[in-house]
């Protein structure tokens, strides 16, 4: 089915099917990860586990599991991106990338409104331009988070794929800057959550189309004041 024959009209309003179920699916996954990756490198960088037998290997779990949720996050990841060529225009990267003149204007027009200097919501039907270059900036993020995480896991099991994905990089960086910039890399993911949540938050109640509700069942209310 596709998506336009999922939209209907209500009155002068349209629900319109925006999120199609991967990006829905890998935007709970990254939530999934992302929390697990946070918990359990908090605990590994700063451990507070008391083991009663040499055979509860709790640091050992705690690190099972980080590892774990990185490749789970890594696979989403890859998902999302597959998606972003395989998906309607919503998903499209075209739609994420803030290119040309017009994208540009509307990025400091969001910013603006963002900033309460004056200005209407964004009324976008898709993403935001400015969450256009949220995105861009994010996933430069990501790529430093996992190769750094990719080349401390290496200098452990030494596998060949995380030798691949960052292991490369101490030919040129010493343990602890590699760790650090891991670890600064985490708190801007965090950081990127918190506003990412607010600013969903308060662009629902602003546009009163669904927002929040579009990425459980994927719809939007549309009103006809929408730009793109």
């Amino acid at each position: 089915m596709s998506a336009n024959t999922m939209n209907e009209k209500i009155g002068s309003q349209r629900r319109v099917y925006v999120w199609e179920f991967p990006v829905r699916l890998t935007h709970w996954v990254n939530v999934a990860a992302i929390t697990a990756l946070s918990v359990t490198g908090f605990m590994i960088g700063g451990p507070h586990v008391h083991s009663v037998h040499t055979e509860d290997f709790a640091m050992g779990m705690l690190r099972f599991i980080h590892l774990l949720a990185g490749y789970v996050f890594v696979a989403s990841l890859l998902v999302r991106l597959y998606w972003a060529f395989a998906g309607n225009d919503f998903a499209s990267w075209r739609h994420l990338f803030p290119f040309g003149r017009p994208k540009a204007c509307s990025v400091s027009e969001n910013l603006k409104y963002y900033l309460f200097m004056g200005g209407q919501p964004p009324f976008a039907v898709g993403h935001t331009a400015l969450g256009g270059v949220f995105y861009c900036v994010i996933c430069v993020v990501y790529i430093v988070m996992f190769t750094t995480g990719f080349a401390l896991h290496q200098q452990s099991i030494y596998p060949a794929f995380a030798k691949f994905m960052g292991g490369w990089m101490w030919c040129s960086l010493p343990l602890q800057t590699v760790k650090l910039v891991h670890h600064v890399s985490m708190y801007a993911i965090i950081g990127a959550v918190v506003m990412h949540i607010y600013i969903a938050m308060y662009l629902d109640r602003a546009e009163k189309n669904s927002l929040i509700g579009s990425i459980f069942d994927g719809y939007k209310i549309l009103t006809g004041r929408e730009r793109c």
